[in-house]
């Protein structure tokens, strides 16, 4: 398991978002870790009891039918499966971590693209809104600034390209284009 998180978080620096293939194989990963915890961290508390009734003094008085039928040689042995089941959940809790952040670590990217093309979008549209509201004034048909002469017409044009040149300038200097 160790090895299948090393190779699938070394796929993340490829510089491009993990494949299908390669989100299902890590989804797999991770239930399968799911799982493993479900069964090392059960384990390490039998164990452990386990250890601990196997050092009871053999003169204290039990009720217990585990704690007669064990004896002092197999408290080693017990604290030992303890201890490896505690390493091993442990262990799946890190490897979880670890596939967490890859898949947090392989959004980022596709995150950071999606909102540039987000703030480009918008840009752009406030930019396309200013000539629509221009020509949307103008085509109501109210009086304005030199209403029904053509100077009115060149008015409105002047007007449009310098509200739209001013905005372009704001934005591309504010880094959105």
């Amino acid at each position: 398991m160790e090895e299948a998180t090393e190779t699938l978080t070394e796929s993340l620096f490829a510089d491009r978002p993990l494949a299908r293939a390669d989100q299902l194989r890590a989804f797999q990963l991770r239930r399968a870790l799911v799982r493993l915890r479900k069964i090392c961290t059960p384990m390490e508390e039998v164990t452990g009891e386990l250890a601990n009734a196997a050092l009871r003094p053999a003169d204290e008085p039990t009720s217990d039918p585990v704690d007669v039928l064990l004896v002092r040689a197999t408290a080693r042995r017990f604290a030992d499966v303890a201890d490896h089941a505690r390493h091993t959940a442990e262990g799946t809790n890190g490897l979880r971590d670890v596939l967490a952040s890859a898949f947090e670590n392989n959004l980022a990217p596709a995150d950071v693209h999606l909102n540039t093309i987000m703030k480009m979008l918008s840009a752009w549209a406030a930019i396309i809104a200013v000539p629509t509201l221009v020509t949307g004034f103008i085509g109501m048909n109210v009086p304005y600034p030199r209403f029904g002469q053509g100077q009115g017409l060149a008015l409105a044009f002047v007007v449009m390209i310098c509200a739209v040149v001013t905005l372009y300038v704001l934005i591309r200097r504010n880094d959105w284009l």
